[in-house]
């Protein structure tokens, strides 16, 4: 399963990728690391795409307590743009 949100930011985005960066290994534990992609969307906004992720673990659950309690004075709100589930059989 492929995730993607977007990070509606309370500050600018090399803050924000800064923390991120911090907690990147909570993150990936559900997800193959070295597909993780994050980027810039405008002034305010940050994509978050996870691929391959656990498909045991539910979109609203992918990104780890830790990184959600860090963030929460520099994040404004996590949107999930796209989930894609892969094929199916």
């Amino acid at each position: 399963m492929d995730i993607k949100f977007i990070a509606r930011l309370k500050t600018d985005y090399n803050n924000w990728k800064e923390l991120f960066d911090s907690t990147s290994t909570e993150i990936n534990m559900f997800c193959d690391d070295q597909k993780t992609v994050v980027g810039q969307i405008g002034k305010n906004a940050a994509l978050i795409a996870l691929y391959d992720v656990d498909s045991n673990i539910s979109a609203e659950n992918v990104l780890p307590n830790s990184y959600i309690e860090k963030s929460s004075d520099i994040v404004d709100k996590h949107e999930i743009y796209s989930v894609s589930l892969g094929r199916v059989a």
